[in-house]
């Protein structure tokens, strides 16, 4: 019962949700201490941001994998073989910077009125 591929999949599931939760976590706790060195926005707005950043980071990472799975490839590259390829090193930026670039703007535009 231990080698199911049920269970396999079940254990991977909770891994990668956990994985997840912490990755945001992080992100949460990162944003408090950039808020106590750089004060020009209010802490709501870096706790914002750590969501923005976590959101699309992790979508990031899912679209780049479907994309992977769709063309049936395990490496986007050959730089780093095993690794998923070098795309998998910036998949979560490649959505998430876009989006905090956004969200920055709109704090900026909301702070200005």
């Amino acid at each position: 019962a231990i080698g199911n591929s049920s269970t396999v999949i079940n254990l991977l599931t909770q891994v990668i949700i956990g994985i997840t939760i912490g990755g945001g976590v992080l992100c949460l706790v990162a944003a408090c201490i950039l808020w106590h060195f750089f004060a020009t926005y209010s802490l709501p707005v870096w706790l914002g941001f750590a969501v923005v950043v976590s959101f699309f980071g992790t979508l990031g990472d899912l679209f780049e994998s479907t994309f992977k799975r769709c063309l049936n490839i395990k490496d986007s590259g050959k730089i780093l073989p095993g690794h998923g390829g070098i795309l998998d090193r910036f998949d979560s930026a490649m959505m998430a910077v876009p989006a905090t670039y956004v969200y920055f703007m709109v704090v900026d535009i909301v702070n200005s009125l």
